[in-house]
């Protein structure tokens, strides 16, 4: 077998098969006479990118969005977690997928959380798991130090099983190189590279890497690149195959990194890598993308306002932007971000509306930057007492994250945050998908919380901004600031947001969009005619949340060979999960369903014509595609 195989279009999209992967996937594997009950079947792909994050405060290195953005695109449910999964053997087994860099920028919290430093209990469990059926992609210092600093390479020159037990998951034991001059080079027809160019590196100045030692070299083991200086040709790039599992080292893990933010890859190629492991972890049977949103949804959009500003002395401005929103949009729910200075009617207008779901923007709207942590609570404490009713979302005032701040949403109960705007042009920054936020602070602690990020992609404020509440602020001025707006949605919908199916958050201001009919004149239109096209989920940030959390406790086993994939659906939910989802995108399969109705939508999309099956999950159901 090899991953060395020639790519093709996949079901769901632009996914790339591997032929001989069905190993993997243990063609033929039998099935229980109960739906649900799987005999050999391995997790349906569910990927943990494991980050401290990079600034301490719930914002991801570049490279980790794109990983997480790629494979939820593909229907991968795909997280955060630091190394402290790797002890926790129950949620292992419900991952198939593990990304584990080990460069600067995606664990600068203390030297403990680094995956350069592992106990051998963590390493074991990480084998096991990757025998079992896992796939693990790693930056080259894995393990490579022990909890206090011993440099396990230091004895010998050596990086062996008998102090790594990482070495029979990539297939060998290493040693370290002086790598000066060198440069990396792709290997002829190694698939997982396929996108990126034939020298991937340019020649290093001065690098001392860990390589494979030859002697140590499995069956399995397969060299995707080499490091070169034209005379040597060290092993770089490694594809081992593991029991039912693989071990992907990447020794450069800067590949992995846009160049945009000073990595060696760029989005396309890095993209293109992850659709590739996606594949290998599918099998070889037909391609089957679980929807990322409920039935068959291809984004999800939600409106949000944040209180304050208005430009009317009695503070109904809000109200009548809400009742716009309201009237022809197909928009059913907004969440209203609130401080403690709402007006009194303002504020009993919203709690009476049952179309607005209040959040916070905090009680007195500080720099959080400047609180301490006891004012840090205050503020969150004095505005829930304020509200008397229940708040689950939040947004930093000046997007001035802290990471005392996501803590204590972590500790009271919120289920999202929505603070981090995308920016996929300077830095790859924000998410089109939820995410779970990191948090550390050096010296105290390293938190990957249960607060979803749920990422703005517009701020109206950047349109209207001082202009709205300055005098002389005249319809044709209006006008002009309205076709800015308007132009920049239909851009970040249609080539952001659609191309990549994932959600669009609005960030709104009755100051702002709200100040005249003309100025929100772009958010009624766009949203009437996302409405009128059917295949975008209009929603509130709330319900996003809600379907992040169900859609995360449904349980998914996939078997494979060459004509038929079969999926095994359990719900751990409390209730039955409506609207679950999956997607087809290679013509003329049959499919064949236990345990469940399926509801068919056919669509012809910007990327290709897709079938949808929805149906509601209940306790346990059997999916079965073939050809």
């Amino acid at each position: 077998m090899s991953v060395a195989s020639g790519a093709g279009r996949g079901a769901c999209g632009p996914v790339f098969p591997f032929a001989a992967a069905a190993v993997l996937l243990l063609a033929g594997c039998g099935v229980s006479g109960e739906a649900g009950r799987p005999e050999g079947a391995l997790v349906y792909p569910r990927v943990l990118f494991l980050t401290t994050g990079s600034d301490g405060a719930g914002m991801l290195p570049s490279g980790a969005n794109i990983c997480l953005e790629t494979f939820n695109t593909l229907g991968a449910f795909a997280g955060i977690a630091d190394k402290s999964v790797l002890l926790d053997r129950g949620r292992l087994d419900s991952t198939r997928i593990i990304v584990a860099p080990t460069v600067a920028g995606y664990h600068d919290a203390d030297r403990v959380f680094s995956l350069s430093f592992l106990d051998s209990a963590s390493m074991v469990n990480l084998a096991e798991w990757v025998r079992a059926g896992g796939i693990l992609v790693a930056g080259e210092n894995i393990g490579r130090n022990a909890l206090d600093g011993e440099d396990r390479v230091a004895s010998g020159n050596l990086l062996e099983e008998r102090e790594w037990p990482l070495a029979p998951v990539f297939g060998y034991a290493m040693r370290e190189a002086n790598v000066a001059g060198f440069r990396l080079m792709k290997e002829p027809g190694a698939a997982l590279l396929e996108d990126y160019p034939d020298s991937l590196s340019r020649p290093f100045e001065e690098a001392w890497l860990l390589v494979p030692v030859d002697s140590t070299r499995g069956e399995g083991f397969q060299v995707l690149a080499n490091w070169t200086d034209g005379r040597t040709v060290l092993p770089g790039v490694t594809a081992n195959a593991f029991g039912r599992g693989w071990g992907i080292l990447a020794p450069y893990f800067m590949l992995l990194q846009p160049t945009i933010d000073g990595g060696a890859g760029d989005i396309p190629a890095i993209a293109s890598f992850y659709r590739r492991v996606f594949a290998l972890a599918l099998g070889a049977g037909p391609e089957v993308c679980i929807n990322p949103w409920p039935g068959a949804y291809r984004s999800a959009l939600a409106v949000s306002l944040n209180e304050g500003g208005d430009l009317l002395p009695d503070g109904t401005g809000l109200q009548r932007m809400l009742a716009d929103l309201f009237t022809g949009s197909g928009l059913q729910e907004v969440d209203v971000f609130v401080t403690g200075r709402v007006p009194v009617a303002t504020l009993d207008y919203l709690r009476a509306e049952p179309r607005v779901r209040l959040a916070s923007l905090s009680f007195s709207h500080p720099h959080f930057r400047d609180l301490d942590h006891c004012r840090t609570v205050w503020e969150l404490a004095r505005l829930e007492d304020f509200l008397r009713v229940s708040v689950r979302g939040f947004r930093f005032p000046y997007s001035e994250r802290t990471a005392a701040g996501v803590f204590l949403l972590d500790r009271r109960g919120y289920r999202y945050d929505s603070s981090i705007f995308i920016d996929h042009a300077a830095g790859f920054v924000g998410a089109l998908f939820p995410y779970n936020l990191p948090v550390w602070v050096r010296g105290q602690y390293c938190l990957v919380s249960d607060v979803l990020e749920l990422s703005p992609a517009l701020d109206d404020r950047e349109f209207y901004g001082p202009a709205a509440s300055a005098a002389g602020y005249d319809e044709p001025g209006q006008a002009r600031d309205a076709r800015r707006m308007a132009a920049r949605l239909e851009s970040v919908w249609h080539d952001l947001v659609r191309d990549r199916r994932g959600m669009l958050v609005l960030s709104l201001h009755s100051a702002f969009s709200g100040h005249s009919e003309l100025t929100l004149a772009p958010v009624t239109g766009f949203l009437a005619e996302a409405a009128a096209q059917g295949d975008a989920w209009l929603t509130s940030l709330e319900r996003i949340a809600d379907w992040w959390d169900t859609r995360q406790r449904v349980d998914i086993r996939v078997s494979s060979s060459p004509d038929r994939t079969v999926l095994f659906f359990t719900n751990r939910n409390r209730e039955p999960v409506n609207g679950l989802t999956v997607r087809l995108g290679e013509p003329g399969l049959c499919v064949r369903a236990r345990g469940v109705k399926l509801t068919r939508v056919e669509r012809t999309e910007e990327d290709g014509e897709f079938v949808y099956l929805s149906f509601d999950l209940a306790t346990t159901a059997e999916l079965e595609v073939y050809r």
